[in-house]
């Protein structure tokens, strides 16, 4: 019997199962899918920001995830691409808002004049909103290069990795407790404690138990957006600038044609 049981091996999946072999937990990767990222994190733009996310618990998680990429990327994980972000609001109170509270709470963010940033070529200056901000230590994550990354790292941890398994149930003992998983090539692993990292495939997991994965796992697509592939958005944000600088560019939803990264108001693309 193993110690944990991970179900999926997208970002959330393989990091936690790198992170539990670290610490010395005896773990198990279990994945339908044929490798790692292939679902819900490679659909994921996943911008690195902690800008305009209160309350304040929110605020600090994000903010303490952002540290951790910044620190794992110096360590040698792949994936994670600092790059600042610019953004232009067309909401003054709320940006205002999202200042004070970076300010208070030690976020880098910086007002910055309209004209002092690049924008990547072929993007009218002139249709952009004047209140610009620039938030230097953000960035984004290839999430299929780094998930790939723990997997191989949580391999050599002794973690026990099997893709193509897919969770038919979720075992329990005489008195209802989880201890394991059956798989629908008729496998199973006995475990004290199941993770569901299942991705887009969350809700079907915990269904096996009775229960809701909540907001784990629903693929969202705002209206907005839906006709823009996400490698539209890849190849929009890494156009070089007009000082061949690579940043990501921002604008909040209240745009003319409401296509752009951030539309439907989800800061997190």
């Amino acid at each position: 019997m193993c110690d944990v049981v991970v179900v999926g091996a997208g970002i959330i999946g393989a990091s936690v199962a790198w992170t539990l072999t670290r610490a010395g937990a005896r773990g198990r990767v279990r994945a339908a899918a044929p490798a790692p990222a292939t679902a819900a994190s490679a659909a994921s733009f996943s911008r690195a920001t902690a800008f305009g996310k209160p309350p304040r618990a929110y605020f600090d998680l994000t903010h303490a995830g952002l540290r951790a990429l910044h620190r794992i990327g110096a360590q040698g994980a792949p994936g994670f691409h600092p790059s600042p972000t610019l953004l232009w609001a067309r909401d003054p109170d709320r940006l205002d808002a999202d200042l004070a509270r970076a300010r208070q709470w030690g976020y880098a963010a910086e007002e910055v004049a309209p004209e002092a940033p690049a924008v990547p070529r072929g993007v009218d200056r002139a249709a952009l909103s004047p209140r610009v901000v620039r938030l230097p230590d953000e960035g984004w994550v290839d999430l299929p290069a780094m998930a790939g990354w723990m997997v191989d790292r949580a391999r050599r941890e002794g973690a026990e990795v099997r893709f193509g398994a897919r969770v038919e149930r979720i075992l329990t003992d005489a008195a209802g407790a989880v201890c394991g998983v059956a798989l629908a090539d008729g496998g199973r692993v006995d475990a004290g404690t199941v993770v569901n990292a299942a991705g887009a495939g969350a809700e079907e997991v915990a269904g096996l138990v009775g229960a809701q994965a909540g907001n784990a796992g629903r693929a969202v697509y705002d209206k907005a957006v839906e006709k823009m592939p996400i490698t539209s958005v890849r190849d929009f944000l890494a156009r070089p600038t007009e000082d061949e600088e690579i940043e990501l560019i921002e604008w909040e939803t209240h745009t003319s044609n409401g296509t752009g990264p951030g539309a439907g108001g989800d800061r997190n693309t």
